[in-house]
């Protein structure tokens, strides 16, 4: 069984600065809310609550309310 991340770095892009977002990291997972920092080449996520499941090369989509203001690929996941 995989470990929980809290910490996801998604090489992609930010299409609105935003300091929180809803996160979907699996297509059939319910969103979590975290923190957004951008970082080159993409951005860093902080998770509220840790996803478990998460795999490099998974889309990471950000969303405000129903609008996507944000979007990569996982380049890597920290538990911490």
């Amino acid at each position: 069984m995989s470990s929980a991340r809290r910490t996801v770095r998604a090489t992609g892009r930010l299409f609105v600065d935003v300091d929180r977002a809803d996160v979907k990291l699996r297509y059939r997972s319910p969103a979590t809310m975290g923190s957004v920092e951008p970082v080159s080449r993409g951005f860093r996520v902080r998770l509220d609550e840790p996803a478990f499941g998460v795999a490099t090369g998974q889309a990471a989509v950000l969303y405000e309310q129903d609008v996507v203001v944000g979007a990569g690929r996982v380049a890597s996941a920290r538990t911490g």
